[in-house]
């Protein structure tokens, strides 16, 4: 088959599957996740003063950060010679000059996220080999990847080794997205992201409210 005749044969495919799963899925579960899903994410919103935390979990959150949870009953506690040194918290820096050519896009991608040519499994284990979480790569500057270079949203094939965009940004998007990730006005600290968003349908089809 040419490209084109296999490239509608996976779409036709890929429609007869989703219309099994519409029988499959039950709609009572699905909505009940997604309710639930939604009560749990924050969204922040430009200008936004109001905090989802009472004064009284602030007065708690003063007096139990940096503490641990342990035991208040135990049989017996058994020193450790250990040679303190400092600890860092977590931190980062990034080139923000830094190019990638289409090579080095590639491998990343491949080796992160690509299949196996015989199993088709990946490097990291799913539920039920239903890869529910799709990575996606955010392109937040012009002409950071060769091959790619205009800011936007793009996911990998790992079927094809190819990668779509699937939407590309404008400065007034980017603006946007500035708005609901910092609070003021600070400026993107890297040029790429990785993002991950969730096929919750697929997992709950098999799972119900356990594919949660």
């Amino acid at each position: 088959m040419s490209k084109k005749e296999n490239e509608y044969h996976d779409t036709m495919k890929s429609i007869i599957w989703d219309i099994f799963q519409e029988r499959a899925l039950s709609q009572r579960i699905i909505t009940d996740v997604i309710k639930f899903h939604q009560s749990s994410v924050f969204f922040r919103v430009k200008n936004m003063r109001s905090s989802f935390i009472s004064p009284d979990v602030r007065v708690w959150l003063e007096n139990v950060e940096c503490t641990d949870v342990l035991p208040d009953i135990f049989e017996e506690e058994i020193p450790l010679s250990i040679e303190k040194v400092r600890i860092n918290g977590s931190n980062r820096s990034y080139n923000l000059s830094y190019r990638m050519d289409e090579k080095t896009l590639g491998a990343i991608m491949y080796k992160a996220f690509g299949r196996d040519n015989e199993t088709l499994s990946k490097r990291y284990g799913s539920a039920g080999a239903l890869y529910p979480v799709m990575p996606l790569l955010l392109v937040l500057k012009p002409n950071v990847i060769s091959s790619l270079p205009m800011p936007g949203v793009y996911m990998f094939n790992p079927l094809s080794n190819s990668i779509y965009r699937i939407r590309k940004w404008t400065e007034k998007d980017l603006e946007k997205l500035k708005e609901c990730i910092f609070i003021d006005g600070e400026e993107f600290v890297s040029s790429l992201v990785m993002a991950y968003a969730i096929d919750i349908r697929r997992a709950v089809t098999k799972y119900g409210k356990k594919g949660l």
